[in-house]
């Protein structure tokens, strides 16, 4: 294949923002520029985010808050443009994050009507505080529940209600935003079943928790490989089963050390895509639960560091009628993890093939079939 440049600073080979940014928060410690370089409290903080049940878009917003990311006129103005920097709402201060989800008369007026607690107010303290706070209220079991976990929609309500004003000129009923706000919550957390606490993780859409069968005349292949460092022996796993949830073979193996854990993944999938191959198991669906591997299945331009492993890889599956790769939980893949992850606990670097299962995972075995016959 003919050179290429790539990108040095992630594994795919390919720029991506992510990697970017990391580059210039390097730069800026590097040079001493600390106003570059993020606080423990909000890095704390945007971890907390990312924790909160609710919808992405509302866990994207609130971390582009935390980070100084949202497009109010304190912001612009930092990043060169000329603009006026006077809240455009209440006309009483500048136009900063805090100042338009906390302290505009607007954003207090949708906070009263929210009616969060008695006696309570956002007027004073930094961004940072202030998003605590919000978070803090969510445990609050002096508050009522429905309005606790609906505190992330009311932030979202506002700032939409915000651009809204400005934007389309467009005013909706405080009691109308704060009614939509609560139903979205409420319809959200019960379709997601959200524990009450308010810190779990939503589930995954599209990713199953239990294993399902693959459609009659597939066998399913589940693998999984484990890595530790790259100085250290990897493992790998696979098991089979067919559309009746009845296990066919499986076995495990370790690998030579690898640079990385997505190497070690590729791989494990040679070994896998081979052992089929030569077991003459021709229509196959391959289950992993690393959504990278899948990644750099489907778009194996944008990982240029991988094309070896890749290309191999491609080969292999021209040999096979019929093969699919879909994406598992790690729910949904524990058998093959299970037996992956003993290769490393328990140095078994012996490899083997083995019908109907390991007899340590029959229990486990029998729960994904009774689930998936239920």
């Amino acid at each position: 294949m003919d050179d290429k440049e790539i990108w040095a600073f992630n594994n795919a080979g390919d720029y991506s923002v992510k990697s970017g940014c990391w580059i210039l928060r390097k730069l800026a410690e590097n040079a001493g520029e600390e106003g570059m370089v993020q606080d423990q409290a909000v890095i704390d903080l945007k971890k907390q985010i990312w924790r909160m049940s609710t919808i992405p878009k509302i866990r994207k917003f609130l971390w582009g808050a935390a980070s100084g990311g949202l497009g109010v006129a304190e912001r612009l103005t930092a990043h060169g443009m000329h603009v006026e920097i006077t809240c455009k709402l209440c006309h009483q201060g500048i136009e900063t994050i805090e100042q338009v989800l906390f302290q505009c008369t607007k954003a207090q007026k949708l906070w009263s009507e929210f009616d969060l607690t008695s006696g309570h107010s956002f007027n004073a303290g930094i961004l940072t505080e202030l998003l605590n706070e919000c978070l803090r209220l969510m445990k609050d079991e002096k508050i009522e529940h429905t309005r606790r976990r609906a505190i992330l929609w009311m932030l979202w309500t506002i700032w939409k209600n915000r651009n809204s004003l400005i934007y389309a000129e467009v005013q909706v009923s405080h009691s109308l935003l704060v009614q939509t706000a609560l139903e979205e919550a409420t319809l959200w957390h019960e379709l997601n079943r959200v524990e009450s606490s308010g810190v779990t993780m939503p589930n995954d859409l599209g990713v199953p928790k239990q294993w399902t069968p693959p459609t009659p005349g597939l066998v399913k292949c589940n693998f999984h490989a484990i890595w530790r460092n790259n100085r250290y022996h990897s493992g790998g796993a696979w098991i089979t089963w067919n559309h009746m949830g009845a296990v066919g073979m499986h076995t495990r193996d370790a690998f030579a050390p690898s640079p990385d854990k997505l190497s070690t993944e590729m791989e494990c999938l040679l070994w896998v895509l081979r052992s089929l191959r030569d077991l003459r198991l021709e229509e196959v669906s391959i289950g992993t639960d690393s959504s990278s591997l899948l990644e750099a299945i489907k778009n194996p331009s944008r990982w240029p560091r991988y094309r070896g492993f890749l290309s191999q890889i491609a080969a292999v599956c021209t040999e096979f009628e019929v093969i699919s790769f879909e994406v598992e939980s790690s729910d949904s893949n524990q058998v093959a993890r299970k037996i992956a992850k003993s290769v490393l606990r328990d140095g078994r670097f012996q490899s083997y093939l083995g019908m109907g299962g390991p007899s340590w995972l029959h229990d486990l075995i029998r729960t994904e079939v009774t689930i998936v016959n239920s």
